[in-house]
Order: structure tokens, then sequence, then C-alpha cells
């Protein structure tokens, strides 16, 4: 049989087609791959700029496009459409193989106008060769130097190649550009260039083209065209997906980027090829909606024989049964601040002499050190650090802490009473001591939202699966932990070295609503082991800007809230698209009774709700957790409900305190990335701070006091403004070089000979000079530049950081031309390195304070 591909574009137009002329398609597409092209109404495109362009007649009305390159047995369907439509799609369209990528690529002519812009051109700091590595074509360099500001570049999105316009975005968001090329050169293969087909079925291309192998494989693409997901996988999605690993692996990335489709591919993958007929595979996930929803989408995608080796559960609900079945009692899962849980402590209090105040500092020791740190005895307490707690304690008070522990724990245990941690301990702890006896023999686990699981939960599944190839696939988000503490995978028997990867590319948010979540997010966040994950995402999506709107009372917020939904569902906006989320489960309760007297047909989220109903979905923040959709209103975003007033003022300790913000930030960030399309926040009363512009809390103030310097000369605007048009009017080299200069001029670097020095160069996108504070070098300034018009934001300070981690730097100094964003400003401050920033007003203050002429230097 001859080849045949499809492309994406071309499912997008086959969706959009009446049932009649899809049926006339696919009988076209069965004779091309039986290689009867004497039965198709075939021929070239005359008027079409790519000569490997056909158009396929389909009924009276309709063409396909396609692309058959000469003396190859291949066919690419490109598009199919009304015959005017498709030849105007397909006249400017050209179909290369790209020299760097080895993969096929679809760009459109665009015909540059040859008027000069006064702003500089947006990929001004690389050079064509760089573009040109990125997979760039040559004939599309004059397109993207006429580009000015970002807003155009994604105007271009449909006329550039996707992988390079992917590129480039993640080159705008602040990828440093040797991580992206890396990324280009990874899946090209020598040979890739020699043919068409092999370009066709290149790993670049699986995220746009798909091989048609057999009727099995189309057949289902067919009925379900748009769900991409399914279809198409992005380079590093395969590889993750087909891959053979020596052990367990770790998979990071933002929210959107894919991780929950790939653990679904991975584990159809596994159960087709790895599995032998006694075994089983794991999915686990945090919550039974998540778990559920998995559920339903694998069994699509596997037969019902696969699925019977496959066991989706919540870890929660996998440890509760093998606990119940080992100890042949139920177990009680309580909180531990239950009023049976409290009165324990108290008799524990009365028992070991503790005066009655001890209980909030004792309940604490016991929750955040002995369960969180997992010290079963006496010296594994003592060995536990005890970061974070403030209070400082001596060796014969952590022996009475020990044994108040100790005696609580047993009487918990008398009364079959477990926290969620007990649990999990026990679990594992019979499961180490029974390793042939649980029912099931699971080989693989993959795990889901691996960053709310408690440290007891790995060593849990450490101890169900047994160490081989291909056992443990961890995917997780520090970003969206909403439910635990740092994770050290290492510290729970888990070694991931040489065996990570992070995915970039979100293919659920818009770049808009990316933007404005991640700016909630201002702490660093940890990659799951003892590092700091500095991985920077980029939406290729397009859309509005979230609408914050704040209302006198409630019922203002509801009747908004109301009369938006329905017009959104006379927009023909699907029921099931449109999802109300609050913090609290009464907010939730309020909107199904007010949708109820409505007469508008919603359901709350729940592990029993039905996915195909066409309902609007209300829930609470947490339970929205994995899940999209369409439209996402976030309710009552008050300040005193994001983060819960009462709840932070009931915690005594700072450090607590410090941990629910972050909670409540990567919560807040969740719900806000649940939405494709629009984000609608509306609040009564104060918005919560984590949105407001300029909030009055001194922790979320936007002038940190880090990054501010010192120097406060008077210059007026016109003189500024002229000083930053001179260094603009220079080459980014020269910049850099100014910038090393006016540095050693200040005094840094002080005696040392040569103490301040370039070090980048164009398109360097990293480090780009270092000041010697001595002799020898031990201690470095490292300086980053920036030579831009637009603003610098969070990801470039991000990255930078991340450059100054790489070089166990303390100290970096950050200059550009332009301005930096308030989430910039606050990251800086949150970083534990010492970053100063420097904008161009202070820049032009700085260069007149020390006479620096730029003319003069220049020449």
């Amino acid at each position: 049989m001859s080849l045949v591909a499809i492309q994406d574009t071309f499912l997008e137009a086959y969706a959009e087609l009446p049932k009649s002329v899809q049926q006339l398609v696919q009988k076209n597409i069965r004779l091309l791959r039986e290689q009867k092209e004497n039965e198709l109404k075939m021929e070239r495109y005359k008027d079409a700029i790519d000569s490997k362009v056909f158009l396929i007649r389909t009924g009276p009305h309709h063409s396909m496009v396609v692309v058959r390159p000469e003396e190859e047995k291949a066919t690419l369907l490109a598009w199919v459409d009304r015959d005017e439509s498709a030849y105007l799609w397909a006249k400017r369209k050209r179909f290369v193989i790209n020299q760097y990528t080895g993969s096929l690529q679809m760009w459109t002519d665009v015909e540059v106008k040859g008027e000069i812009s006064e702003q500089p051109n947006l990929f001004a700091d690389y050079t064509d060769d760089q573009l040109l590595r990125l997979g760039i074509p040559d004939n599309q360099l004059p397109l993207l130097r006429s580009i000015t500001t970002e807003q155009e570049f994604r105007k271009y999105k449909r006329d550039l190649p996707l992988e390079a316009f992917e590129n480039l975005a993640r080159l705008l968001n602040g990828t440093p550009f040797e991580i992206v090329v890396e990324s280009v050169q990874e899946y090209k293969k020598p040979e890739e260039h020699l043919s068409y087909e092999a370009a066709m079925k290149s790993a670049y291309a699986s995220r746009r083209i798909v091989v048609i192998t057999n009727d099995k494989d189309l057949n289902p693409i067919l009925d379900k065209p748009l769900e991409w997901w399914r279809i198409f996988l992005h380079p590093d999605q395969r590889e993750l997906v087909e891959k053979d690993y020596k052990g367990p692996v770790r998979v990071l990335g933002g929210a959107g980027t894919g991780k929950t489709v790939v653990v679904m591919h991975r584990a159809h993958h596994l159960v087709q090829n790895k599995l032998k007929s006694t075994e089983r595979i794991l999915v686990t996930t945090y919550t039974k909606i998540l778990a559920n929803n998995i559920r339903e989408v694998l069994a699509t995608m596997c037969s019902e024989e696969e699925m019977e080796h496959i066991d989706i559960r919540p870890i929660d609900d996998l440890a509760k049964e093998i606990v119940e079945k080992a100890y042949k009692n139920q177990a009680r899962i309580v909180d531990k601040d239950d009023v049976k849980v409290n009165a324990i402590w108290k008799e524990a209090i009365k028992e070991f002499g503790w005066e009655p105040e001890d209980l909030y500092f004792l309940k604490n020791e016991y929750h955040w050190v002995i369960q969180q740190g997992g010290a079963e005895s006496w010296q594994e307490y003592l060995n536990t650090a005890r970061a974070g707690r403030k209070k400082r304690i001596t060796r014969e008070l952590r022996k009475k802490i020990w044994d108040t522990a100790m005696w609580f724990r047993q009487k918990m245990e008398e009364k079959d009473l477990f926290e969620y941690i007990d649990i999990l301990r026990k679990a594992r702890n019979w499961l180490h001591e029974n390793p042939d006896r649980y029912t099931y023999t699971y080989r693989f686990a993959l795990i889901d939202e691996a960053q709310d699981f408690h440290p007891e939960a790995f060593k849990m599944i450490r101890a169900l699966v047994p160490e081989g190839d291909n056992d443990l696939f961890i995917v997780g988000d520090a970003h969206q932990r909403i439910y635990s503490r740092k994770l050290v995978l290492s510290k729970c028997g888990i070694h991931v070295r040489g065996r990570s990867k992070r995915l970039t590319v979100n293919y659920r948010t818009t770049e808009e609503i990316r933007e404005k979540a991640i700016d909630i997010i201002n702490y660093t966040v940890d990659d799951l082991e003892k590092g700091i994950d500095t991985g920077i995402d980029t939406s290729l999506l397009s859309g509005t800007k979230p609408e914050i709107r704040n209302f006198v009372d409630a019922q203002a917020e509801r009747e908004f809230v109301i009369q938006k939904v329905k017009e959104l569902l006379s927009d023909e906006i699907k029921p099931n698209e449109i999802a109300i989320l609050a913090r609290f489960d009464h907010t939730v309760d309020r909107y199904l009774k007010e949708f109820e007297e409505q007469r508008i047909q919603a359901q709350k989220l729940s592990a029993s709700m039905k996915s195909d109903q066409p309902k609007i979905y209300c829930g609470t923040m947490h339970n929205s957790k994995g899940l999209e959709f369409k439209i996402v209103f976030l309710v009552e975003a008050n300040e005193e409900m994001i983060p819960p007033e009462w709840e932070l003022e009931s915690l005594e300790d700072e450090d607590d305190k410090t941990e629910l913000m972050k909670l409540e930030r990567s919560l807040l960030y969740v719900a806000m990335t649940r939405a494709r399309d629009k984000v609608y926040i509306t609040s009564f009363g104060a918005l919560t701070k984590f949105l407001q512009e300029n909030p009055k809390d001194d922790k979320e103030t936007d002038q940190p006091k880090k990054v501010q310097t010192k120097e406060s000369i008077i210059l007026s605007e016109s003189e500024i403004e002229e000083l930053i048009h001179q260094v603009l009017s220079c080459s980014p080299d020269f910049f850099e070089k100014l910038v090393i200069q006016l540095l050693s001029k200040m005094g840094y670097g002080g005696s040392v000979p040569d103490s301040a020095f370039v070090v980048g160069g164009t398109g360097d996108e990293g480090i780009d000079g270092i000041i010697l504070e001595d002799p020898l070098g031990l201690h470095k300034i490292y300086v980053q530049a920036k030579r831009w018009k637009n603003s610098v934001g969070r990801p470039e300070i991000q990255k930078f950081a991340g450059a100054l981690i790489g070089k166990n730097a303390e100290k970096g100094v950050f200059i550009t031309t332009s301005r930096f964003t308030i989430p910039a400003k606050k990251y800086a401050e949150q970083i534990p390195q010492n970053m100063v920033l420097i904008d161009g007003t202070e820049l032009a203050k700085l260069l007149n304070k020390y006479n620096m002429k730029i003319a003069e230097i220049h020449q």
C-alpha cells in the first residue's frame, strides 16, 4: 500500500464537512492507500506556488488538497473544503523538508512590505543563522525581520511552521537559545532529510502529522477528528510514551503541558507492549474525580481486555484497601483536627505533664516533623531536620515529645482511628513484611499529580512495585501543589537521576491566561527533588486576558455570572464546557440553587458526576484539579476568602502562615489554568490580594527592597529618553560591554586587574558578564544585560535565576533599557540569591552620574 499521512489542518477542515462529503473523503483516502489513483479525479494545482500540491475532486463542490512529492509513493492530506476555499487555502502554501529539523514543514509564502519600522525588530538579538537553526525556513527570514511586537508575531502563527513558531515563542518567553536549539536537534536523524516519507515519519513531525498504516488506525481518527491529543504527540511527549527506561522516570511541566495525556498514552503503550498476562499496571492520582476521568478516557483508548490489566484509583483508596485486607478490620481515616483526635491529644497532655497552651506546638511538631518526616523510631526523630520550625528544643524536650507522640499514636490505633499518613505507613510496612501476599501484581505504576502525594505514599508505591525497567513513571508540577509540602523522591527510595524531562509547551490555556496565572506564584518551586524547577512554559494559543469584575454584594455578582452564562449558551457554547469554581462548597451550593431557579441545567463536580451530561459544572477549586473547560468563572475571589482569613488568623507560627499562603496561591493558579479560552474572576468587596495590582500587605509590595538601587540622580524625562535612545541605537554586543564598563566605574571589582569582562555574545540568553570580587575569583557577580524596548517579565528573571543556580552563584545584576514588570520584581525578591534589577530610568541616571558618554565609548 502507498504511504498516506494526515496533517492536523486536514482534520480541522474535515470536521466541518457535511457527513455526506466526509464519506466521499473516506473513500478517496482508501483509494490513495490502495494505489488506485486512476479512480481518483486528481490533478496538479497549477496556480499553487508549490509544484507538489495536487487537488482531488470530492463530490461536485469540494476538493481535497494533497501533497505528492516527485518520484515518491507518499501522500500528505493537507486540507479539504469547498472548491474556491480549498484553492485559496492552498495557493501560497509551501511544503518543504527543513534541513535543520529533518521534518516536513508547511508554511505560507507571505508578502513582506518594504516599509522600515522605527521600532527594533523583535528578534534583533539573534542572527539569521541562529534563526535557521531553530527550524525557520530561509524564505521566511524577511517576514521575521519585519515583526516588532509579540502581538504581531502571534498573528502569523498559521503562516509559520508550527515547530518554528513554538521555538520562537519559547525564546520570547525567556528560554535560552542553547536550550531551544538543543531540543531541535534532539530528534533529528542524519538520514531524515533524504525522503519525504522519512520526513513525514520523523519524531519532529509527530506533533502535526500522523502516518496511516491500517484501517484500524484510520477509523478512530476520522470518528473524532478534533481530539488531537489522541492523534498527535509532541516529540517530547512521544519519547516519554515510547522510550524504555532503566528505572523510575520523573516528568515535570506546568498546567496544560499534556502531562496527564502522556500518562494515558504511556499506560496504553505499556499494556500493549510490555505486560505479561498475569501482570497489572497501576495508574494512581490524588483525587477520585481525576481518577474517574482518566479511567473514562483510557477506556476509549484501550480494549476491554487491556483495561482489565490497568488498575486506576486514588492513592488513599489503594492504601486503605491494603490495610483493611491485611488487618481484617475497617480503618477509619480522620482529620488531624477531628474532635476524637483532639480528645486523645488532651489526654496525652495530661499523661505527660504538658501545659494546655503547649497543645498547638505539640500537634504541629507531630504533624510537620514526625509525621511529615516519616520518623518511626526515637533515633529517626532525633535525626530529623526541623526545617521551618522556629522554636528551638533541647534533646530532653525532644524525648518528651517523642514519648507523648508514641502514646498518642498507640491510643489512636486502639480506637481504630488513623490519619491519612498512618494508613500509608501501615500499608507500606505490611507490604515490606509480606511482599508476595497482596492481591495484585503490579509491574508498572504511573503516578499523576505527584506533587500532592505524601512521601509515605511514594514509600508505599516503592514497596508495591518491584524495581526494574520502566517501573515508576512520575508526573507532577510543584506550581500546582495544593495539599502537601515539599517532596524529595530520593528520600523515598526513588532515584530518577538521568531519567527526567520537562514538558514546556502549553496546549490548554492561552498565553494571556498562563501569564496571569504564573504571576500568582511569587515563590520558587521545587522539582520533586532537592532542586528548583526553573523551566519556562510557553503557550501557542492567544486570546483575551482574564476578565476581573468586582461587585457591591454577592447577589450582584451572581446576577452577572448567570447573565454571562446565558449569553455563552446562546452563543452555542456547550453547557459542559463551562465551569463555575469557588473556594468553598457553600458557594457552590448557592450557584447550583441559582441555576435551578433559572432552569439552567447544572451539576456538582464530584466522583459520581457524568461527564457526557449537557450540564454546567459547579465545584470547588480543589475538585477542579486535573480537569479542563472552555470557559471558567472563579467566583467569590474575595480578599477574606482567598486565603481564608479565619484560617490564617488561627495559625500562630509564621512559617505555617507562609505555607498556607503558598498553598492558596497554587490553588488559584490551578483554578485559573482549568480554562482553555476565557477566565472570568469575580468578587464582592475587596479582591483577593493575590490578584490586586498594588496590595497593601508588605509581603505583596511591588517595590521589594532587595531590587532597589541606592542611586538617585535628578534627570529630566527627555534626558532619560535621549540616553536610552542612544543605547538602543547601538548593537547588543556594545550594550553588554557598556554595562560591564559602568559596573567597573561604580567600583565593582575593586583593585583586581581585569576583574570585569563580557562572556556572552548575540543570542547567548544566559550570563553576559562576570565581575571578580577578589584576585582568585572565589566571589563573583554575574551580569545579564537586555537591550530591550519591551518590558522584562518574570520568565526572564526566572531564567537568569536558573543560570545563577547553575553557577552556584549568590549575586546577580540584571540591567535593561526598558522596565521590569511587577511579577518580575516580586520573583527577584523571593529567590535565595541577591539579585539587583536596574531598569532603563535607573540605568540612564547611572550613566549620567559616572560620566559615561555613549558616543565616545562607541567610537
